[in-house]
């Protein structure tokens, strides 16, 4: 089955049981992970779909690329916590 060149984000909520245990969240904090992880995806479609029909996508998916891991290595390092095996 064609899903499209979009694909679909239901795989984002594979996670989330686990990442509310860990987090100590409630049921409607969680939600708000799911909202943003929308948010960003149709941000970055709204941007990026445009964006390769003017560049292509032989140069827009390395870009982005090169831009999600830049955000990773600043942003990782601020929010990680040192990490307790309790097994």
């Amino acid at each position: 089955m064609n899903k499209g060149a979009l694909g679909t984000t239901a795989g984002a909520s594979g996670p989330l049981p686990v990442l509310r245990v860990e987090w100590h969240a409630s049921a409607s904090e969680m939600g708000w992970v799911v909202a943003a992880y929308q948010a960003g995806y149709l941000v970055g479609v709204l941007v990026l779909l445009p964006l390769t029909d003017v560049q292509g996508p032989a140069r827009v998916v390395p870009g982005s690329v090169l831009v999600t891991a830049i955000a990773a290595a600043v942003l990782f390092p601020a929010v990680r916590r040192p990490y307790r095996y309790e097994g």
